[in-house]
């Protein structure tokens, strides 16, 4: 816009300079190619300024602001979930396994919990081949026993010590158990006027989730897409039932 109306007025001081009395043909056309050239290095300087605008003010008010990122963060322990977590009414997570997590944010949870708070969890079956090349990628073992397996078994034992501290007969617990669908880890917390808080870690195959970077979407397409790829999981995976605090005799451990 700015840059037409510089390129508007030039042309309009070219044609003064044109109809300007008592000067001579040759100063007219000097005046006016001055108002050209100076027009001329005025707009490219502005588009350059514009350029530089576009990747950082304009990108973050335009597709930032679209995607709903509210911050990105180096890694996933940087990031401010405990009071989402335990004022959430549901709370999605997804992850191979997330045993570190829950475990660091086992208060916040049973603070749900008490609450009256839903929680889906969604982790990777054990001993499926897709869990054995998250152990090659990211040379993890315990002793003689396959990491992750560990890892899984303890999210599950964690959730229902968790279910058990909260001394309440509020909320309710699910975990089930995905094969190959896993893309990325994602937490969701939606908290009681319906706002959901989405944090994507981004998952690079050799490195673990703590150590990875991940995008906190507060709404806009960003959450929008982490709630549709939960849900997607969520029903491939519905036979697939490790734990459910509200039915009896439901978990494989």
């Amino acid at each position: 816009m700015l840059s037409k109306i510089i390129s508007g007025l030039v042309a309009f001081l070219g044609l003064v300079a044109w109809l300007l009395p008592d000067i001579s043909r040759e100063y007219r056309i000097i005046i006016t190619l001055s108002f050209v050239i100076g027009g001329l290095v005025v707009y490219l300087v502005w588009q350059q300024i514009a350029i530089k605008t576009s990747n950082g003010l304009i990108c973050e008010r335009g597709l930032i602001g679209e995607l709903g990122i509210r911050r990105i963060y180096r890694r996933p322990k940087e990031k401010p979930v405990e009071n989402a977590i335990s004022q959430a009414k549901t709370l999605y997570f997804i992850a191979y396994a997330g045993n570190n997590f829950i475990q660091e944010h086992r208060e916040s949870f049973i603070d749900a919990l008490r609450n009256g708070a839903s929680i889906f969890v969604l982790i990777g079956s054990k001993d499926s081949e897709f869990i054995k090349e998250i152990e090659l990628m990211e040379d993890m073992e315990v002793a003689d026993k396959p990491y992750l397996n560990y890892a899984i078994d303890t999210v599950c034992n964690e959730f229902k010590r968790i279910r058990k501290l909260s001394e309440s007969t509020r909320g309710k617990i699910e975990i089930r158990a995905f094969n190959t669908e896993f893309r990325n880890s994602i937490t969701m917390c939606e908290d009681k006027n319906g706002k959901v808080t989405a944090w994507l870690t981004i998952m690079f195959g050799y490195k673990r989730a703590g150590d990875s970077m991940m995008i906190e979407f507060c709404n806009g397409d960003g959450v929008n897409d982490c709630m549709r790829y939960f849900e997607k999981m969520w029903s491939l995976r519905r036979n697939t039932v490790l734990y459910d605090s509200t039915r009896q005799g439901v978990e494989t451990l």
